[in-house]
């Protein structure tokens, strides 16, 4: 039998369509033995109680960028995409390899302050997957890929092998492939990625649809993008464009399945939203990054009528205040006031798990799942619902619990009872 702890508070949110007032969690060998009223939930074990609290399944950040923690504030935003990039690059590029550490440790500690249990990170550098598998924290590392001429995809592909094969060593932390975005990697590129995802039944995401931009060089059209990539010493001789919006063009080249994760998706055609439902494909909604950006209104509604996954990530601190999140919950409630909250929250979690292939494993607190919780105190909150309360501006995350273990506990309720 392995080691057993019960975890009670005002409230336990078991999942967006079921909550116990004066409830308990317990957890045995790091999953929910049981969950429901605190009198009649069976377990035993030491007995951390969070009092005012609600105890909610545990968010899915499913896209951020950890490494890019330290450029919070330092890459401001002029109204040109790609003078955004040139301008992260130049920042990134400064950055010493210790700098680059820091920040990925740095911003990983704020993803679970925030009651983060799952966080899907994108990363070209892998001297920070023992950061990821030391944080307690379930972790996927994406390694992402850049090469878009033709000439560079053969031995960009045998590095993504080796890395693959290298991060074996990290387990638990799981790993995925990212080739960076159809402006940044080339055609053939990107489908041995997918090819290679499909094979080893690993996840893939790419920033598709992120802004007009992207989809002006995809047609064919010379602007920022093109000068972008020429400054940085990218031909465009052999550029084919394939004269088609970006999730039609991820399409013609295979690289859309249930295994993809499409980061942001800001810039959709009615066909492109049929396309990914078809495909199985998720989309990640980053709402306060595409908010940084100014971005017209996200298709969300479409998607959601389409019936299409849609998970939430933070983006990186260079685009976002907070990789909190909560705080991405409570922008979107504040913002879509006729839809009803819980389904923000699902996105949070059980969506995002989903996206992550962890449908079995986390996004609620059902029994046999993953002891992944955030605590959340709601002290002098007012609303109907430990949800509602959760959104009001007093609520705030006081302690995460990933696989039974507390990660993070700002009151000291673990050591207090």
């Amino acid at each position: 039998m392995g080691e057993k702890m019960i975890f009670r508070a005002k409230y336990v949110v078991q999942s967006t369509k079921k909550f116990f007032e004066d409830g308990a969690v317990s957890v045995e060998d790091g999953r929910v033995a049981d969950a429901g009223k605190a009198s009649s939930v069976a377990g035993s074990g030491p007995v951390v109680d969070f009092g005012n609290c609600a105890i909610v399944p545990g968010f899915v950040n499913a896209h951020t960028h950890l490494g890019l923690s330290a450029l919070r504030g330092k890459v401001p935003f002029n109204g040109v995409f790609a003078d955004w990039l040139r301008a992260l690059v130049a920042a990134k590029d400064a950055m010493s390899r210790e700098d680059r550490l820091a920040s990925l440790a740095d911003g990983l500690r704020q993803a679970v302050e925030c009651g983060t249990t799952t966080v899907a990170d994108v990363s070209g550098d892998d001297d920070g997957w023992k950061i990821l598998v030391d944080s307690g924290a379930r972790t996927f590392a994406f390694l992402e890929v850049i090469a878009f001429e033709k000439f560079r995809a053969a031995e960009a592909f045998d590095t993504l092998v080796n890395r693959l094969d290298a991060v074996k060593q990290f387990e638990p932390l799981a790993a995925g492939v990212a080739p960076h975005a159809p402006y940044t990697v080339s055609a053939d590129l990107i489908a041995r990625c997918a090819s290679l995802a499909e094979k080893r039944q690993i996840p893939l995401m790419i920033h598709a649809a992120e802004s007009p931009e992207e989809a002006a060089f995809l047609q064919g059209h010379e602007g920022p993008l093109a000068a972008f990539l020429r400054e940085r010493g990218v031909g465009l001789d052999e550029w084919e464009p394939p004269h088609l919006p970006p999730v039609r063009y991820l399409a013609s080249l295979g690289a859309l399945s249930p295994r993809t994760l499409l980061a942001h998706c800001n810039y959709l055609t009615q066909e492109e939203v049929e396309i990914i439902k078809k495909s199985g494909a998720h989309v990640i909604y980053c709402p306060r990054s595409s908010g940084f950006f100014g971005r017209a209104d996200h298709p969300m509604r479409r998607l959601m009528d389409a019936g299409v996954n849609i998970a939430l990530g933070t983006d990186s601190l260079a685009s976002n205040g907070t990789l909190s999140m909560l705080d991405e919950v409570k922008f979107l409630a504040r913002k879509h006031r006729k839809i009803f909250p819980a389904k923000f929250w699902e996105m949070a979690t059980e969506c995002g798990a989903a996206a992550l292939g962890l449908a079995k494993q986390a996004g609620t607190l059902e029994k046999k799942k993953s002891a992944d919780m955030a605590v959340i105190g709601v002290e002098g909150c007012s609303a109907r619902t430990p949800l509602e309360m959760a959104l009001e501006d007093s609520a705030r995350i006081v302690a995460t619990v990933s696989r039974g273990k507390i990660l993070y506990d700002a009151r000291g309720a673990a050591k207090t009872t």
